[in-house]
């Protein structure tokens, strides 16, 4: 809505934490009890919704680091479980190398 090209990225980057976000701590988060069938129906039902919809489409790809490229791919493909596992083995990994 007139506001520049800059800003527009901004935008779709925030989104695109945002869904990260959304996706572990509420889809996939341990306490949520529904089937994971069910849960990634609703992931993906919210992610055809605005502003999401426009974020995987308009994000630059070329700009994200490169694990924001593989969870933007898994995003994609909606393989949103994967991506939760992806960053719990990531997190065991960085403890380990912290100790």
């Amino acid at each position: 809505n007139g506001k520049d090209d800059a800003f527009r990225k901004q935008m779709y980057y925030i989104s695109f934490m945002s869904m990260q976000m959304c996706v572990w701590q509420k889809y996939f988060h341990p306490d949520n009890k529904a089937r994971r069938l069910e849960r990634r129906s609703a992931c993906r039902k919210l992610f055809r919704e605005e502003p999401y919809r426009s974020t995987l489409r308009r994000i630059s790809f070329g700009k994200l680091r490169t694990n924001q490229k593989i969870k933007y791919v898994l995003m994609r493909l909606g393989m949103y479980g994967t991506m939760v596992r992806l960053r719990s083995v990531n997190k065991k990994l960085l403890r380990e190398v912290s100790q």
